[in-house]
C-alpha cells in the first residue's frame, strides 16, 4: 500500500497517511477551498488501510484551525473510524488549552464517538514528526 504525504499550505494541513507504520498525521490549518476534495484521497486511503491490512492505525489530529467543510469532513473520519474501531489503537487529539473553541471540537467528537480512544494532548506535550 502506498504512503501519503501532503505537504502544508497557507490553507491545507499536513498529512501524513504511512501504511508501513500505521499512522495518520493531519497537522496545521484546514480551511481550503473544498475540503471534501481535498480529503478524498485521505478518505480512501482510509478505506483500502481498513480493509486490506491486518495493521491498527494511530491518528494524530493537530488542527490550529479549521472550517465548517472540514469538520464535516472529520465527522466522515471518524464514522468510518467507528466503522473500524477494532483497527483504531488510538487518536490523539492535540490542542492549545488557552484555545477553548479548539478543544471544545474535541469534546464534541470525544462525546459522539464514545467508544473510540480519543485522548486529549496538550501541544506543548505533542511528539515531533519524522519527515
Amino acid at each position: 500500500m502506498k504512503n501519503i504525504h501532503i505537504k502544508e499550505t497557507k490553507d491545507s494541513p499536513k498529512i501524513l497517511l504511512d501504511a508501513e507504520n500505521g499512522k495518520m498525521i493531519v497537522r496545521g490549518h484546514s480551511y481550503p477551498e473544498n475540503s471534501f476534495v481535498f480529503y478524498e484521497d485521505v478518505l480512501n486511503w482510509l478505506r483500502d488501510f481498513f480493509e486490506k491490512t491486518d495493521k491498527k492505525l494511530e491518528v494524530e489530529i493537530d488542527l490550529d484551525f479549521y472550517n465548517f467543510s472540514t469538520a464535516q469532513t472529520l465527522f466522515n473520519f471518524f464514522d468510518l473510524f467507528d466503522e473500524y474501531k477494532d483497527k483504531i489503537e488510538v487518536i490523539k487529539w492535540y490542542h492549545d488549552g488557552k484555545d477553548g473553541l479548539m478543544y471544545e471540537n474535541y469534546q464534541d467528537f470525544a462525546e459522539e464517538f464514545k467508544d473510540l480512544n480519543i485522548i486529549p494532548v496538550e501541544k506543548k506535550k505533542r511528539e515531533n514528526i519524522k519527515e
